[in-house]
């Protein structure tokens, strides 16, 4: 009875962890904190300025800029 609680307990932690959402953070190849600040502003400024769009589509013209300014998305460690 206890080794089969055990097991369940155990089934139990590994399903939670595998349930967190997974983070992601900017990178660039050679860039600085500070390189990642100016760009994500001015990518924020850009995503921001249209008016009337909802925060989904608000999202990918941050992502496309991002991209186009060399950032890609990485699975934080």
């Amino acid at each position: 009875m206890k080794l089969a609680t055990i097991i369940v307990a155990l089934l139990l932690l590994v399903g939670c962890e595998s349930m967190k959402p997974k983070e992601y953070v900017w990178e660039k190849y050679g860039s600085t904190q500070q390189d990642f600040y100016m760009d994500s502003g001015q990518c924020k400024a850009q995503a921001a300025s249209v008016p009337g769009m909802v925060l989904m589509q608000v999202a990918i013209v941050y992502s496309n800029c991002m991209a186009g300014r060399g950032w890609y998305q990485v699975e934080r460690r």
